[in-house]
């Protein structure tokens, strides 16, 4: 079993941050202790997505967050039984068939309590499995990034069709770099 070696790490996802500030280091944290303990889940090219999209999705926050404008004018905020299903988590989740689906697969009960996707183990065992399993567009993680080929672009896909695929293909290369040079 690899482990990541967090000093190195964190040196080298440093400039991508800029500061890292304490609620980010215990985001990414999570996300790395996640990985530690379920290494057979993906690749390290495939974790590097994984965290390069919640970069993107938190507004680089790496800690789960509420949909800016709750879904507001969007066919998935309105209200069903008094709750929205708005994105919320690493990933923002949305959708009610999303929310029930993803509850089911993880035990817990996202329709009643849409909110328990901003715990933070909740989040994260969302992310991970979620891009793995394809339970967002049913498109996953290993359509795209295999032994044989990364196409961070066209992993987009995974979470929100081709929304600013460049752009976090390109943070999900910083992020495969230092787990790269991490992973002893």
């Amino acid at each position: 079993m690899m482990m990541i070696n967090r000093d190195i790490f964190y040196k080298e996802i440093r400039p991508l941050f800029g500061t890292l500030k304490t609620g980010q280091i215990t985001g990414v944290n999570s996300y790395l202790d996640y990985y530690d303990d379920n290494q057979d889940l993906m690749s390290i090219p495939q974790f590097a997505y994984v965290l390069s999209t919640v970069f993107h999705e938190t507004g680089t926050k790496m800690q789960p967050v509420i949909e800016t404008g709750k879904g507001i004018g969007k066919e998935y905020g309105k209200l069903i039984n008094g709750r929205a299903y708005y994105g919320r988590g690493g990933v923002q989740l949305t959708w009610i068939s999303n929310y029930r689906n993803v509850g089911v697969a993880i035990h817990q009960d996202l329709v009643t309590n849409p909110e328990l996707a901003l715990v933070p183990s909740i989040s994260v065992e969302i992310a991970m499995k979620g891009m793995v399993l394809g339970w967002f567009t049913t498109r996953k993680l290993s359509d795209f990034i295999t032994d044989e080929r990364v196409d961070f672009v066209n992993a987009r896909r995974i979470i929100n069709g081709m929304d600013r695929a460049v752009l976090i293909a390109g943070y999900a290369m910083k992020f495969l770099g230092a787990l790269l040079k991490a992973n002893v």
